[in-house]
Protein backbone atom coordinates (compact mmCIF):
# COMPACT_ATOMS: atom_id res chain seq x y z
CA UNK A 1 0.00 0.00 0.00
CA UNK A 2 1.41 3.52 -0.75
CA UNK A 3 1.71 5.79 1.40
CA UNK A 4 -0.94 8.12 -0.27
CA UNK A 5 -3.40 5.21 -0.39
CA UNK A 6 -2.43 4.47 3.43
CA UNK A 7 -2.89 8.70 4.38
CA UNK A 8 -6.15 7.98 2.41
CA UNK A 9 -7.54 4.83 4.52
CA UNK A 10 -6.33 7.20 7.27
CA UNK A 11 -8.74 9.54 6.92
CA UNK A 12 -11.50 7.27 6.23
CA UNK A 13 -11.04 5.12 9.84
CA UNK A 14 -10.95 8.99 11.29
CA UNK A 15 -14.14 10.35 9.09
CA UNK A 16 -16.15 6.93 10.68
CA UNK A 17 -14.81 7.14 13.45
CA UNK A 18 -16.32 10.60 13.79
CA UNK A 19 -19.68 9.38 12.32
CA UNK A 20 -20.24 6.49 15.47
CA UNK A 21 -19.43 3.75 12.42
CA UNK A 22 -16.54 2.74 13.55
CA UNK A 23 -15.58 0.30 16.47
CA UNK A 24 -14.81 1.69 19.50
CA UNK A 25 -11.23 2.47 20.09
CA UNK A 26 -9.03 -0.03 22.51
CA UNK A 27 -8.77 0.92 25.70
CA UNK A 28 -5.95 -0.25 27.83
CA UNK A 29 -5.59 -1.72 31.15
CA UNK A 30 -3.85 0.00 33.80
CA UNK A 31 -1.04 -2.48 33.72
CA UNK A 32 -0.55 -2.34 30.54
CA UNK A 33 -0.49 1.79 30.35
CA UNK A 34 2.15 1.49 33.51
CA UNK A 35 4.40 -1.30 31.15
CA UNK A 36 4.34 1.50 28.30
CA UNK A 37 5.22 4.43 30.71
CA UNK A 38 8.20 2.13 32.16
CA UNK A 39 9.15 0.84 28.70
CA UNK A 40 9.61 4.94 27.36
CA UNK A 41 11.09 6.14 30.97
CA UNK A 42 13.98 3.64 30.89
CA UNK A 43 14.79 3.93 27.31
CA UNK A 44 18.08 4.52 26.23
CA UNK A 45 20.08 4.78 22.97
CA UNK A 46 22.49 1.99 23.32
CA UNK A 47 26.09 2.02 21.59
CA UNK A 48 27.45 -0.74 23.32
CA UNK A 49 26.76 -4.44 22.16
CA UNK A 50 27.30 -7.57 23.64
CA UNK A 51 28.49 -9.14 20.20
CA UNK A 52 24.79 -11.69 20.37
CA UNK A 53 23.07 -11.60 16.72
CA UNK A 54 19.22 -10.08 16.71
CA UNK A 55 16.72 -11.95 14.38
CA UNK A 56 16.50 -9.96 11.11
CA UNK A 57 12.65 -11.13 11.21
CA UNK A 58 12.16 -9.66 14.48
CA UNK A 59 13.64 -6.64 13.77
CA UNK A 60 11.51 -6.10 10.69
CA UNK A 61 8.53 -7.31 12.35
CA UNK A 62 9.25 -4.36 14.83
CA UNK A 63 9.64 -1.89 12.32
CA UNK A 64 6.52 -2.70 10.38
CA UNK A 65 4.03 -2.40 13.32
CA UNK A 66 6.19 0.56 14.97
CA UNK A 67 3.14 3.37 14.88
CA UNK A 68 3.66 6.64 13.04
CA UNK A 69 1.32 9.39 12.16
CA UNK A 70 -1.51 9.01 10.72
CA UNK A 71 -0.73 5.47 9.75
CA UNK A 72 1.60 6.41 7.11
CA UNK A 73 5.12 4.77 7.50
CA UNK A 74 6.78 7.82 6.25
CA UNK A 75 9.87 6.21 7.09
CA UNK A 76 12.13 3.97 4.54
CA UNK A 77 14.75 1.64 5.85
CA UNK A 78 17.17 -0.18 4.17
CA UNK A 79 19.12 -3.40 5.19
CA UNK A 80 22.98 -2.84 4.98
CA UNK A 81 24.48 -5.93 5.88
CA UNK A 82 27.88 -5.74 3.68
CA UNK A 83 31.65 -3.94 5.54
CA UNK A 84 32.18 -1.86 2.92
CA UNK A 85 28.43 -0.13 2.89
CA UNK A 86 28.80 0.01 7.10
CA UNK A 87 32.24 1.32 6.55
CA UNK A 88 30.88 3.82 3.65
CA UNK A 89 27.26 4.49 6.33
CA UNK A 90 29.54 5.10 9.50
CA UNK A 91 31.33 8.03 7.80
CA UNK A 92 28.07 10.19 6.90
CA UNK A 93 26.51 9.64 9.90
CA UNK A 94 26.97 12.43 12.41
CA UNK A 95 28.14 10.36 15.76
CA UNK A 96 27.92 7.33 14.35
CA UNK A 97 32.10 6.50 13.84
CA UNK A 98 33.02 3.65 15.17
CA UNK A 99 29.81 2.06 16.19
CA UNK A 100 28.20 1.07 13.22
CA UNK A 101 29.99 -1.62 12.16
CA UNK A 102 29.45 -3.36 15.20
CA UNK A 103 26.02 -2.60 15.37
Amino acid sequence: MSYQERYLAHQKRKKESLQGKYEKEKTYSAKEVKTVKEIFKNRNSSRVFNGESVDLKEILEMVETSPSSCDRKGVSYKIIEERADKDLLSGLLVGGVGWVNRA
